[in-house]
Protein backbone atom coordinates (compact mmCIF):
# COMPACT_ATOMS: atom_id res chain seq x y z
CA UNK A 1 0.00 0.00 0.00
CA UNK A 2 1.35 3.40 -0.92
CA UNK A 3 2.39 5.58 1.99
CA UNK A 4 0.00 8.40 1.09
CA UNK A 5 -2.96 6.00 1.04
CA UNK A 6 -1.92 4.50 4.37
CA UNK A 7 -1.63 7.98 5.90
CA UNK A 8 -5.08 8.92 4.59
CA UNK A 9 -6.60 5.70 5.95
CA UNK A 10 -4.98 6.26 9.33
CA UNK A 11 -6.40 9.79 9.39
CA UNK A 12 -9.91 8.53 8.66
CA UNK A 13 -9.67 5.89 11.37
CA UNK A 14 -8.29 8.42 13.86
CA UNK A 15 -11.14 10.87 13.21
CA UNK A 16 -13.69 8.08 13.38
CA UNK A 17 -12.43 7.00 16.78
CA UNK A 18 -12.09 10.53 18.17
CA UNK A 19 -15.02 12.36 16.62
CA UNK A 20 -17.50 9.63 15.71
CA UNK A 21 -18.11 10.88 12.15
CA UNK A 22 -21.13 9.35 10.49
CA UNK A 23 -20.91 6.54 7.96
CA UNK A 24 -21.82 8.70 4.96
CA UNK A 25 -18.92 11.07 5.60
CA UNK A 26 -16.60 8.07 5.94
CA UNK A 27 -17.90 6.58 2.69
CA UNK A 28 -17.33 9.87 0.91
CA UNK A 29 -13.78 10.20 2.18
CA UNK A 30 -12.94 6.57 1.41
CA UNK A 31 -14.30 6.99 -2.12
CA UNK A 32 -11.82 9.81 -2.72
CA UNK A 33 -8.81 8.16 -1.10
CA UNK A 34 -7.24 6.85 -4.30
CA UNK A 35 -7.01 10.30 -5.90
CA UNK A 36 -3.94 12.49 -5.43
CA UNK A 37 -6.12 15.57 -6.06
CA UNK A 38 -9.49 14.67 -4.53
CA UNK A 39 -10.73 18.26 -4.86
CA UNK A 40 -11.25 17.56 -8.58
CA UNK A 41 -13.69 14.70 -7.95
CA UNK A 42 -15.14 15.91 -4.65
CA UNK A 43 -17.90 18.13 -6.16
CA UNK A 44 -19.34 15.13 -8.02
CA UNK A 45 -19.25 12.99 -4.92
CA UNK A 46 -20.88 15.74 -2.82
CA UNK A 47 -23.92 15.66 -5.11
CA UNK A 48 -24.22 11.90 -4.57
CA UNK A 49 -23.59 12.31 -0.85
CA UNK A 50 -26.29 14.97 -0.44
CA UNK A 51 -28.93 12.91 -2.25
CA UNK A 52 -28.23 9.59 -0.50
CA UNK A 53 -29.66 8.13 2.68
CA UNK A 54 -27.06 5.48 3.38
CA UNK A 55 -23.48 4.40 2.75
CA UNK A 56 -24.42 1.83 0.09
CA UNK A 57 -26.17 4.49 -1.99
CA UNK A 58 -23.09 6.71 -1.85
CA UNK A 59 -20.77 3.91 -2.94
CA UNK A 60 -23.11 2.66 -5.69
CA UNK A 61 -23.63 6.20 -6.97
CA UNK A 62 -19.89 6.83 -6.96
CA UNK A 63 -19.25 3.58 -8.85
CA UNK A 64 -21.75 4.72 -11.49
CA UNK A 65 -19.99 8.09 -11.84
CA UNK A 66 -16.62 6.37 -12.26
CA UNK A 67 -18.05 3.98 -14.87
CA UNK A 68 -19.47 6.91 -16.84
CA UNK A 69 -16.19 8.81 -16.50
CA UNK A 70 -14.30 5.78 -17.80
CA UNK A 71 -16.60 5.53 -20.84
CA UNK A 72 -16.05 9.20 -21.71
CA UNK A 73 -12.28 8.90 -21.43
Amino acid sequence: METITRIKLEGIIERKLNEGENGLADAMELSLIEYDNPEIMEPLLKVIYQTSDNVDEVLIGWANVLNDFDKVC
